[in-house]
């Protein structure tokens, strides 16, 4: 799995060379008026939570690689989804940390599980 190559930064008022170079003819088209907009300060941020990637410094273009998950590391109902409560202490500190924003919403987190009702009905 390869997390979000050259992903866009635009709070910064800018999108990164890198994905703008990786989005090629689907790059956005912007004027300098719409950067200068969404670079404006940010009451809150909202993000969605729900699996960790690791990675380590690289001198290449992004800047960091991925390290694969473990065979062995946990997974939920989800192929997709490695279990990884840590993520949820990680993802709002990195953006209060690289977006300074005052608040932070985690507005979807969860794991996907196969639950089924018991006899007495309850999951």
């Amino acid at each position: 799995m390869t997390p979000w190559p050259g992903r866009l930064v635009c709070a910064e008022g800018r999108y990164t060379e890198a994905y703008l170079a990786s989005a090629k003819a689907d790059a956005p088209k912007f004027t300098a008026e719409e950067l200068r907009a969404i670079s404006s300060p940010l009451d809150f941020v909202g993000i969605n939570v729900y699996t960790p990637v690791y990675v380590l410094p690289a001198s290449a273009a992004p800047g960091f690689q991925v390290v694969p998950l473990a065979k062995l590391h946990p997974r939920m109902a989800s192929p997709w989804q490695a279990f990884g409560p840590e993520a949820l202490y990680w993802a709002p500190r990195h953006v209060q940390k690289i977006w300074n924003v005052k608040e932070i919403y985690v507005s979807e987190n969860g794991c996907g599980t196969f639950d089924a009702p018991r006899t007495d009905g309850i999951v």
